[in-house]
């Protein structure tokens, strides 16, 4: 993707500086920047902001930024680590994180699974997901283009990613809104409009990947 003249020069509070925007989204613009301290490339999402929301965030943005570091808390490998969260003076947020190029889906265009590969992305996933479970979150939008592909050792492991949706949630159903998931990962609980439901939606999701990559 090309990299604009603005993206370029722009520098985040003197230590972060974008080299390149990597995706567009609802929910905001992710870049991909330099750590000018630690020489270290990292992806900066850059929350959009709303005029008609108080401080230029919705309630979704600020759950997305409260679970991103309820989950940096935690060293597992299988979520996108979180490095740093900086407000800009407009109100903007910028949620700094690990950079990881490459999601499921484009995995999935370039190459065919082994059983070995369904098998240990499978579990990777179920551990992104337990842990998800211990922090009381749902992520709501578990879908290949919410998978990224990290390289460990020439090879690949899936870490969880995108919380723009998600929220936390106690272990009962509870009334939330149905306008959740992407329709071919969609839980038949979303799809009639049931108002209570919870973890087991992520779940239907995950199995809906499972069924994608064998």
């Amino acid at each position: 993707m090309q990299s604009s003249p603005e993206c370029e020069s722009n520098q985040i509070e003197g230590r972060y500086k974008t080299v390149r925007l990597l995706a567009q989204g609802q929910q905001g613009q992710i870049y991909l920047a330099k750590d000018i301290e630690t020489n270290q490339m990292v992806a900066m999402k850059q929350i959009l902001v709303y005029d008609d929301i108080v401080q230029g965030m919705t309630s979704s943005n600020m759950r997305e930024v409260s679970i991103m570091r309820r989950l940096s808390q935690d060293t597992s490998q299988y979520v996108v680590q979180i490095y740093d969260q900086l407000v800009q003076e407009n109100m903007q947020l910028i949620i700094v994180m690990e950079v990881i190029e490459q999601n499921l889906t484009e995995l999935l265009q370039k190459k065919t699974l082994s059983s070995a590969e369904v098998r240990r992305h499978v579990r990777q996933l179920l551990q992104a997901l337990l842990l998800l479970s211990q922090h009381s979150v749902l992520h709501r939008d578990i879908k290949p283009d919410n998978i990224l592909v990290r390289k460990v050792r020439n090879e690949e492991q899936l870490v969880l990613a995108d919380f723009g949706l998600a929220r936390f949630v106690s272990y009962l159903p509870q009334d939330m809104t149905q306008e959740v998931q992407t329709l071919f990962y969609r839980a038949p609980e979303v799809f009639v409009r049931i108002e209570k439901y919870s973890f087991a939606i992520d779940m239907w999701s995950l199995g809906c990947i499972f069924a994608e990559i064998v």
